[in-house]
């Protein structure tokens, strides 16, 4: 059994979380599920905490910042430490388990991975970030090329832009 001095939990091998009571006796802790469909417990030290983010500290200690857990599996459920891995929040987009949900996304359905139902508009912009392409690409070759960004020539970007979708590639590498 593993203790987590930050949360005041204590985790056994089968991953459930006990505190202590009044009387000095290990009792398990209730758990809910978050609007995002992640399970979560309370600590009177740090206040709600979701399961998989306090395995993993318990585990292997601090999450650094600007990174999340991901679980692998996209199973937002299974939190074996296994199943857990600390990456940024882009590469958490990119678990190609995520991808494959969002491709078989449809419009008004509950979608497994993100517990929630998704409008057109949400999956075409998933979809949209997971075309291969790193979002900054584009941006980065037009502020090179023409030493200008967005915010100065909006329409010469959108048709740039509108042709990097298109072609793959900037006009001027044509």
């Amino acid at each position: 059994m593993k203790y987590s001095e930050k949360h005041d939990r204590y985790i056994d091998s089968d991953y459930v979380v006990y505190r202590m009571n009044s009387k000095g006796k290990l009792v398990q802790c209730k758990l809910s599920f978050n609007n995002a469909g992640y399970l979560q417990t309370s600590s009177n030290l740090t206040g709600v905490i979701t399961l998989h983010r306090l395995i993993w500290e318990t585990f292997n200690g601090e999450i650094p910042d600007n990174m999340c857990i991901d679980h692998i599996n996209t199973v937002k459920t299974d939190n074996r430490i296994e199943n857990l891995r600390c990456v940024s929040y882009s590469e958490n987009m990119r678990n190609p388990l995520t991808t494959e949900h969002l491709r078989n996304s449809k419009v008004g359905e509950k979608n497994p991975r993100f517990g929630k139902k998704l409008s057109q508009k949400s999956i075409d912009a998933i979809r949209r970030s997971h075309s291969g392409v790193p979002m900054s690409d584009f941006g980065k070759k037009f502020k090179e090329h023409y030493g200008i960004g967005y915010s100065q020539n909006e329409a010469l970007y959108k048709r740039e832009h509108w042709w990097f979708k298109k072609y793959g590639k900037c006009r001027w590498e044509s």
